[in-house]
């Protein structure tokens, strides 16, 4: 399926703040316009074919003022580079937000879904030990004790770490339309006990020493 990017327009003004009732308070009109810089500099960054980039640029104006259809352009850019699990979620998440949505990009989106599914797997990953940090790809995405995510399909390095435990740590492979499950075993870490030999506690004198003490006591040959 061939999507276009929105570029609607926000670069033409609809970013602008609506005009709000008198119970709302008056957006900040400083976030918006650097919003809708940023907006520009990712369709630019988008035409480039420079995703990535494009990433940075509409994440920043998302986060300066959340207009719901940057999420779907973010979705694009993750669909372009093939990194279909964000992809994924950025249009589930477009999906959820949108305001208003026409029917014909409802089904596109839909259907776009349908496909991506095929394209990513599900990692479960259980510890018996809570609050463990679960790293993936080099990429924290939780804790324990249980996490379910939708990633790509492949492999994957997993670690599981918490503070006074021996991290786990194996690489996985995620296959499409499956779920794959990994129980991580947490050991606490044993420190070895170095044993201090102890000091010799009795006192010898020096033989110069000895004689002098003999000597005090009056003792002659």
């Amino acid at each position: 399926m061939r999507v276009c990017i929105i570029a609607l327009a926000l670069a033409a003004g609809i970013l602008a703040p609506a005009r709000p009732s008198i119970a709302q308070t008056q957006p900040d009109v400083t976030a918006a316009s650097e919003a809708k810089i940023h907006f520009k500099n990712g369709l630019a960054l988008f035409n480039e074919k420079a995703y990535e980039k494009a990433i940075v640029e509409f994440n920043e104006s998302y986060r300066l003022y959340p207009f719901d259809k940057v999420l779907y352009n973010i979705a694009l850019c993750y669909d372009n580079s093939h990194a279909y699990a964000d992809a994924l979620t950025y249009y589930m998440m477009y999906m959820d937000k949108a305001k208003k949505m026409s029917t014909k990009m409802m089904k596109a989106i839909s259907k776009r879904i349908e496909e991506l599914s095929l394209y990513v797997g599900l990692l479960e990953v259980r510890s018996s030990e809570p609050g463990a940090e679960i790293i993936l790809d080099g990429k924290t995405v939780g804790e324990t004790p249980a996490l379910s995510i939708t990633t790509e399909i492949g492999e994957h390095d997993l670690i599981v770490r918490k503070e006074g435990f021996t991290p786990f740590v194996q690489k996985i492979t995620v296959v499409s339309g499956g779920t794959t499950t990994v129980d991580a075993t947490l050991f606490k870490e044993v420190i070895p006990v170095v044993e201090v030999e102890k000091p010799d506690r009795k006192r010898k004198l020096h033989p110069a020493i000895f004689y002098a003490s003999v000597g005090l006591f009056g003792v002659t040959a």
